[in-house]
């Protein structure tokens, strides 16, 4: 199989051990190579072709800051905007995130070509779909999967405030159209009285600039929130109504939520992620656990709904859904398009990565 992805990443060593084992064999081509539009990387793909692979999976670009930096600059030069390219970003910085995902999507359209002849994991079509948080969302809740309520476009906490009082949405996550990892995320409380609260994973430093950090920090007044609010919403953000998690019976003082990974179609590796604070994302220092508490309800609601999801985002090979159960309903927070990166986690005695390489086998026999 070919991997479209960050040679030294973690995401490529587990899939090559997955195929090691196997006896698979992973050619591998870097995106600095492929956004060089080097020659190398062409001549990699007619290989592949030449040597009978008939699989390709497209892995994200990683934090690489030159190729971070392409995608952005990518994105820029598409948007015709008449002003002064676009800084570079410092360690952590939350910026430029609409540009980023301009400059990808271009990536994506480029190397659609050059791979014609091999089967893809993710169609791009589907990659660019769950890249969009907010498009994905509406396609989900317009095909009558349960999502949180959507509230639109935020383009300030001014704006958002005048569409929207507290006693209408007194509490509601604003979320980065094109983040991942809870970057740029805001959970955020509103009272009659004025007084506001909000929690976010995201600072901002005395130079204005927006910063991603692994603890959560919480804000209580105005300015600052509305100066947090204002810098993600020019980079595209929206806002939906916040769901209550429910309580976790291993961590009574926590919530929970999961990730559920699709495989096929079917739901398979699944984790439930324990947080005192709205944020569950394990990277911030969360604690994993097997959902072993889920009754029979509850994992069946969990599993029609990832499975009529998927089938929403087929032909994607692997999907991953975060997943909120409330009673005997589940509803979708995000589908994840490169949501397999669960290191140790297994269904039937098979990791994501081993899914994945084992169905690649499959096609060759």
């Amino acid at each position: 199989m070919l991997l479209i992805g960050s040679a030294s990443s973690r995401r490529t060593q587990l899939l090559e051990a997955a195929a090691r084992d196997i006896g698979l064999r992973v050619g591998v081509i870097d995106w600095r190579d492929v956004l060089r539009d080097d020659a190398a990387a062409d001549a990699h793909i007619e290989r592949a072709l030449r040597d009978g692979h008939v699989w390709c999976k497209i892995d994200p670009p990683s934090d690489d800051p030159h190729t971070v930096a392409a995608f952005i600059h990518e994105g820029f030069r598409r948007s015709a905007i008449d002003s002064s390219a676009p800084h570079s970003l410092r360690h952590g910085e939350l910026a430029h995130m609409h540009w980023w995902y301009a400059g990808f999507m271009a990536a994506l359209a480029r190397l659609e070509s050059r791979l014609q002849g091999l089967r893809l994991f993710t169609p791009m079509t589907q990659i660019a779909l769950m890249c969009d948080k907010l498009a994905c969302q509406r396609h989900l809740s317009g095909n009558d999967i349960d999502v949180p309520t959507l509230l639109g476009e935020v383009t300030s906490l001014d704006a958002f405030e005048e569409q929207y009082s507290p006693d209408e949405a007194p509490a509601v996550f604003i979320k980065s159209r094109y983040g991942s990892s809870a970057a740029g995320v805001v959970a955020l409380r509103r009272h009659r009285d004025g007084r506001i609260r909000a929690y976010s994973s995201a600072r901002l430093a005395d130079d204005g600039g927006l910063y991603s950090h692994l603890k959560i920090a919480v804000y209580s007044r105005r300015q600052e929130i509305r100066a947090l609010i204002d810098a993600l919403a020019c980079q595209g953000a929206y806002a939906e109504r916040w769901i209550a998690k429910p309580r976790a019976p291993v961590a009574p003082e926590a919530n929970y939520d999961l990730r559920v990974v699709a495989f096929c179609g079917r739901p398979r590796q699944r984790i439930a992620r324990i947080s005192r604070s709205p944020m569950t994302n394990l990277h911030l220092g969360n604690r994993r656990s097997a959902p072993h508490w889920l009754g029979g309800t509850q994992v069946d609601a969990l599993e029609s709904t990832v499975s009529r999801a998927a089938s929403l985002l087929a032909p994607s090979l692997s999907i991953g859904f975060d997943v909120v159960l409330q009673a005997s309903r589940a509803y979708v927070l995000e589908a994840n398009a490169f949501g397999d990166l669960l290191p140790g986690l297994e269904f039937d005695g098979a990791g994501t990565f081993d899914d994945q390489v084992r169905r690649v086998r499959l096609d060759e026999h």
